[in-house]
């Protein structure tokens, strides 16, 4: 995809990026996927060196990334989002992402949150938002 075409503006809703980008890039066919969308580990960056590791230049301030889940440890269910100078807390209500073709079944969860400098609970608010994606989905075996 050239990223230089005159009227194209990539702008996904939050089911196109479960139903294909996500979905596609778990089931093993990010050829489907790779071309507008960089996989990337967003806490070993500050969120403001983000922008730079895009595949798609842009306008807008969003950027799309895939990012592996890392946990605190091996033991606890907790997800890792400190970064080198700061972290980012989940903020609001856990919002459902519904299949309109599909009588509005649930296919996954969006999550808001915001980065703060330094650790916690010292932490500066910064206006950097995240929305991070979950498919909820997928059979149990993938």
């Amino acid at each position: 995809m050239e990223n230089n075409l005159v009227g194209y503006r990539f702008s996904p809703t939050g089911e196109e990026l479960i139903n294909h980008y996500l979905k596609n890039k778990i089931l093993g066919k990010s050829w489907l996927v790779d071309h507008a969308i960089s996989e990337v580990n967003i806490c070993r960056y500050e969120p403001w060196f983000l922008p730079s590791l895009s595949k798609l230049e842009s306008k807008d301030l969003v950027w799309y990334f895939f990012s592996p889940k890392e946990y605190t440890s091996a033991k606890k269910n907790v997800t890792k989002r400190t970064t080198p100078s700061g972290y980012w807390k989940a903020t609001g209500v856990d919002r459902k992402i519904k299949d309109r073709r599909g009588n509005g079944v649930e296919i996954g969860i969006k999550k808001t949150l915001v980065y703060y400098e330094g650790r916690v609970p010292n932490g500066v608010w910064t206006p950097w938002v995240l929305h991070e994606y979950h498919i909820t989905s997928l059979p149990l075996n993938q």
